[in-house]
């Protein structure tokens, strides 16, 4: 969308509307809403944080993968603890649900207060791509700072250490009608339809080609309220 917006210039207005929703499941969180330098990581070289952190790094992504280069000066990458804080501000109003999830046993606080204790979940240590997830509800305001606070530790010889922080944020009570009004206001109307990796991916294909959710419904009123729409189909295989 900003892409749009700094290729055709401020003599265009371009506005955006949801149209509908095809989540499977929650997205990782957007690293543009990331604070600053993004998370702050102190790793120490033993299983309970005891002492100095010996390795502090940054990293402006919610995606966390403890690989060998990430872990270059802890000297035993089966058994490790990392503390890791940061912040993200909300960019408007309504309820956001935030999503932890990794296969190492995880503490976690937000804005100081304490939501869940796996300290000692075994169910979650060694699952290659990632046990249950802890999930936390919040009712935000716009530019509203989150603070975050993991404390997460790893035992075990997979080569797969990792954890991921997602967010699930407001969406419309009725996108499809918010969208064809914008539409019905607008001089053209760009569509962006298709499908993500969460519906095809390597080893999991669709059933059908079907277009997935309300997408088929959202073209159908957006042509019958402006016919000078512009259909942009991308798919994920």
């Amino acid at each position: 969308l900003e892409g749009i917006r700094t290729k055709i210039g401020e003599q265009v207005e371009v506005a955006y509307a949801l149209g509908t929703s095809i989540r499977k499941g929650i997205h990782p969180l957007p690293n543009d809403w990331l604070t600053g330098d993004g998370f702050t990581f102190e790793f120490f070289e033993n299983y309970t944080l005891e002492g100095e952190p010996i390795q502090t790094k940054v990293s402006k992504h919610s995606e966390f993968e403890f690989s060998t280069n990430f872990l270059e000066n802890v000297p035993d990458h089966t058994c490790f603890a990392v503390r890791i804080t940061g912040s993200f501000t909300a960019p408007e109003d309504g309820p956001y649900k935030l999503s932890f999830s990794g296969n190492g046993q995880r503490k976690i606080w937000i804005n100081g207060e304490q939501k869940s204790d796996g300290w000692t979940d075994e169910e979650v240590a060694m699952v290659p791509w990632g046990g249950p997830s802890d999930q936390v509800d919040l009712n935000l305001a716009r530019d509203e700072e989150v603070q975050i606070h993991i404390d997460f530790r790893f035992k075990g010889d997979m080569p797969w250490r990792r954890m991921e922080v997602a967010c699930l944020p407001p969406e419309p009570a009725n996108p499809i009608a918010e969208a064809v009004a914008l539409a019905q206001e607008a001089d053209k109307v760009v569509l962006f339809l298709g499908t993500t990796a969460e519906w095809e991916f390597e080893g999991g294909d669709r059933p059908n080609l079907d277009l997935p959710g309300e997408q088929i419904k959202l073209l159908d009123k957006i042509i019958a309220v402006n016919p000078n729409t512009i259909v942009v189909l991308t798919t994920a295989a």
